[in-house]
């Protein structure tokens, strides 16, 4: 989804264009990141519920996610400041991560998969 973000951002009109055709990607290190950790040293039992969903999940390189590990929110925004990922700087810009975040991001995400990917 991360290519076709300029595409759904500016009206979704047409067919979705890939905005990066010679980005190589290595999924071998690429890993699954919660936004609000698994493993917090503070618990939210809100956020508890939304761990596993689609809006709090993201994806890092390994060495980011080795830095980031169970830090807190505040804690991870710059490393999702600092990524390439438009997905990972749109957390980012998140003052606080909240379940309303979370649970805006997974429909925004979903929303963007079913208009890029038409079966």
């Amino acid at each position: 989804l991360e290519h076709f973000i300029n595409w759904y951002d500016g009206g979704a009109q047409g067919n979705p264009l890939c905005r990066d055709k010679v980005r190589v990607f290595d999924f071998e290190m690429a890993t699954i990141e919660h936004v609000y950790a698994e493993n917090a040293t503070e618990r939210d039992e809100e956020l508890d519920t939304l761990l596993d969903t689609l809006g709090n999940l993201t994806i890092l390189s390994q060495f980011e996610n080795n830095n980031v590990g169970a830090a807190s929110f505040a804690e991870k925004r710059a490393v999702f400041a600092a990524s390439t990922s438009a997905l990972n700087q749109q957390i980012a810009a998140e003052p606080v991560w909240t379940a309303d975040i979370i649970l805006a991001r997974k429909l925004r995400l979903v929303e963007i998969g079913t208009k890029v990917f038409i079966i």
